[in-house]
């Protein structure tokens, strides 16, 4: 019979105490994942975002209208892009 040297939380040889159910719900936040979905609509030259915690829909959010140039510049936005725009402009309205 052989004798592992991992310890209680996995690691190997390492001298880390176990994690208690507080610290492994701190640990559990730190890895939520943030996606956002962005839909254009041509016509109103407004965006649709939906911002999604775990893939769940958590909010979503819709731009105030732009002319047709900065509809065009926007809609090259990136996903970094967009999350700035939630957190620096006010140019959105929440929808749900």
């Amino acid at each position: 019979m052989k004798i592992s040297n991992t310890t209680e939380n996995g690691f190997k040889g390492s001298s880390i105490p176990p994690l208690g159910p507080m610290q492994y719900c701190r640990l559990l936040k730190l890895y939520n994942m943030e996606t956002l979905k962005v839909t254009p609509n041509y016509s109103r030259r407004t965006f649709t975002i939906r911002t999604y915690y775990n893939g769940e829909l958590f909010s979503k959010y819709r731009t105030i209208k732009f002319n047709k140039k900065e509809f065009e510049e926007e809609a090259l936005n990136t996903e970094n892009d967009w999350k700035s725009f939630l957190k620096i402009t006010n140019n959105y309205s929440l929808i749900k």
